[in-house]
């Protein structure tokens, strides 16, 4: 089932084709077929699989595409995930006297690849889906990871607070020198009697030592946290699920 609707997801755009094998269908037919083909496209994008197949059927009967025949594939493989069917229309793409080289080969692909065993009745999923086949050891790959956001999130508090840190002692380094520009103005010369002016001196160089201590604190735990968020684990990248894409008409 993986390997027919990966193969599906890769169509380009499927634009409507109704050439008939021996020969070019007339007017009424071909219009038949665009407005068949026209109908079945909006009944796929309102989810109604089986009545697009059935549109695609009529506007192939009416005017033969080969086209026509790869979209059932397609929404066989992966709207209904139907493997059987879907290999039937495929092959009869394949064998279609109008069959495009490129979508022959795609189609060939989806032929060729792997399909697991049938699967019993769709039931809620234990967890996040994961590629088919993936297996035990995905699992046990990706238990790692879970550390890697954890660190790499102490890394950013860490360097946060750092940051914070510096902030501060740029703070307290502007107070110290407000309060040493205020003894110097109370003082005369190198020798100061004024007791104001000797507290502010005092209160200064306390301010002076803390912002140092903000300082230095404050870029250890930037560093800290730099070297956490370059050693932690680089997360894996999500799987996705594989979407079908192109147009159908």
């Amino acid at each position: 089932m993986r390997g027919l609707a990966f193969a599906a997801a890769l169509a380009l755009s499927l634009i409507p084709a109704i050439a008939r094998a021996d020969g070019v269908p007339d007017d009424a037919a071909a219009d038949a077929a665009e407005a068949l083909g026209e109908e079945a496209y909006l009944a796929l994008t309102d989810g109604k699989a089986r009545e697009a197949i059935a549109l695609y059927t009529r506007a192939f009967e009416a005017a033969p595409a080969a086209r026509f025949l790869l979209n059932i594939a397609d929404i066989y493989a992966t709207r209904l995930h139907d493997n059987d069917q879907a290999a039937a229309y495929y092959r009869r793409y394949i064998e279609a006297p109008d069959a495009e080289p490129r979508l022959v080969l795609r189609a060939r692909a989806a032929l060729a690849a792997p399909s697991p065993a049938p699967a019993g009745p769709p039931t809620a999923p234990a967890g996040p889906p994961t590629r088919s086949g993936a297996g035990p050891d995905a699992a046990a790959r990706a238990a790692p990871t879970s550390a890697g956001p954890s660190m790499r999130t102490w890394g950013f508090v860490t360097g946060g607070v750092g940051l914070g840190a510096i902030v501060v002692g740029a703070v307290l380094g502007l107070v110290a020198k407000s309060k040493n520009d205020d003894a110097s103005r109370s003082c005369v010369g190198q020798a100061c009697t004024d007791p104001r002016a000797l507290a502010l001196t005092d209160q200064a160089a306390g301010f002076a030592t803390a912002a140092d201590v903000a300082f230095v604190a404050g870029g250890v735990l930037v560093a800290g946290g730099l070297t956490l968020v370059l050693l932690s684990p680089t997360p894996a990248a999500p799987v996705r699920g594989f979407a079908l894409s192109g147009v159908f008409r």
